[in-house]
C-alpha cells in the first residue's frame, strides 16, 4: 500500500516509537512511502526522528526513502493518509480478498499468480507470510459479499478491502442488478474491485485445457466453433440449461445457432451437467496445461491485459 506521512509528524519525539515500528514494513516492502517531492525528502532526512537513528539504521532507511522518491515520480495513484495514532495499526492490518468461492475461486487466484509472475510476486509473498499480509475470505455466494465487506468494516472502520467476482454476463453489454449495486458501495466506501469482462472464471480455461475433459469430446467440439464472443459468455456449467430453445434476449449473441443442429444439441447441457463445477476446477490448477501465454490468447477479445491488471490492483492495495 502507497502511504504518505507528514514530515513534520518525525520531529515529534511522542510518535518516534510508531515511526521505528511503520519503516520495518517499508523494510519488508510489505507498503511503501510516498515522497512526491524533494522537499519532502530533504525534510525526513533532516528531521529529528531521522537523526537519532542509529549509524546503520540510517544507512538503510535512507536508501527506503530514495527508492520512496523515485518511486513516487513514476506512480500517479493516490496514498493512504492515516493519523499517526493509527498508522501502525492501520499499516498491521491484512488486506481482506473477498471472492465468492473458496475452491474455484482461490483456485483461479493462485493459478493467475503462478502465471504472470511478475505482477503476481507481491501477492504470493504476502500469502507466504506469517502472520499473513493477504487474507482471503469467500462469502459463499454473490448475495453476501457486501454483507461480508460490511462485517469487516464493523469490526475495523479503516480495514482495506478488495472484491473480485464474476461479470455473470450473458451477452457483452449485459450487467445485472448484482453487479450495479457491488459497484455503487464499492465506490461509496472507498472499497478496490474487479468485475471480470468475461462471464465466469471458467471463461478464461484456454482450448487445450478445455480438450482434455473426459467424456466432454464433444461438447468441447462444438463450443471450439463459437466465435470468440460466444466462448465469453456461455454458460460453461450449465450450457442453455438443457433447454431445446435458444435464448433469444441476448442481443442477438446466439441468431447464428441452429437449434436443429448436434452443435447446439451438444451445449445444451454445458460441461459439467449435473456433476457440478468440480468438473472444471481441476483445470486450473494444472501447470502443464495453463500457461501465461494460453490465458493472454483467451482474454484477446476483452482485453489481453485483463488479467494481469487484476493482480496489479490486487498487488496495489496490499
Amino acid at each position: 500500500m502507497k502511504v504518505y506521512i507528514e514530515p513534520a509528524i518525525m520531529n515529534e519525539a511522542s510518535n518516534f516509537r510508531i515511526l521505528d515500528r511503520v519503516f520495518h514494513f517499508f523494510e519488508e516492502e510489505k507498503h511503501w512511502l510516498c515522497i512526491d517531492n524533494k522537499e519532502d525528502l530533504d525534510a525526513i532526512k533532516n528531521s529529528i526522528w531521522f537523526q537519532s537513528l542509529k549509524g546503520y539504521e540510517q544507512k538503510i532507511y535512507e536508501k527506503i526513502l530514495d527508492n520512496s522518491f523515485d518511486r513516487s515520480a513514476n506512480d500517479t495513484t493516490q496514498p493512504y493518509i492515516f493519523d499517526i495514532q493509527w498508522l501502525y495499526f492501520s499499516l498491521n492490518e491484512p488486506l481482506y480478498l473477498i471472492i465468492e468461492n473458496e475452491i474455484s475461486d482461490a483456485a483461479f487466484l493462485d493459478m493467475l499468480v503462478r502465471c504472470f509472475s511478475k505482477q503476481g510476486k507481491k501477492i504470493k509473498k504476502a500469502l507466504e507470510q506469517k502472520p499473513t499480509w493477504l487474507q482471503i475470505r469467500h462469502s459463499g455466494g454473490k448475495g453476501q459479499i457486501i454483507k461480508i465487506a460490511q462485517k469487516i468494516r464493523e469490526n475495523n472502520e479503516n480495514a482495506r478491502i478488495f472484491i473480485f467476482r464474476d461479470s455473470d454476463k450473458r451477452f457483452p453489454t449485459n450487467e445485472n442488478e448484482d453487479v450495479k449495486k457491488l459497484k455503487a458501495f464499492c465506490q461509496g466506501n472507498e472499497i478496490g474491485f474487479h468485475i471480470l469482462e468475461k462471464r465466469e472464471i471458467e471463461n478464461y480455461l484456454p482450448l487445450n485445457a478445455l480438450a482434455t475433459l473426459q467424456g466432454k469430446k464433444d461438447v468441447f467440439e462444438s463450443y471450439k466453433q463459437l466465435d470468440d464472443s460466444q466462448k465469453d459468455f456461455y454458460d460453461m456449467e450449465k450450457g442453455f440449461n438443457g433447454k431445446n430453445e435458444i435464448p433469444d434476449d441476448c442481443e442477438g449473441l446466439w441468431d447464428n445457432l441452429d437449434k436443429k443442429s448436434s452443435k447446439f444439441q451438444y451445449l445444451r447441457y454445458g460441461f459439467c451437467g449435473s456433476k457440478g463445477k468440480g468438473v472444471l476446477e481441476g483445470l486450473f490448477q494444472n501447470q502443464v496445461l495453463i500457461t501465461s501465454n494460453g490465458l493472454l490468447e483467451r482474454c484477446k477479445s476483452t482485453g489481453e491485459n485483463e488479467l494481469k491488471d487484476l493482480l496489479s490492483k490486487i498487488a496495489k492495495a496490499l
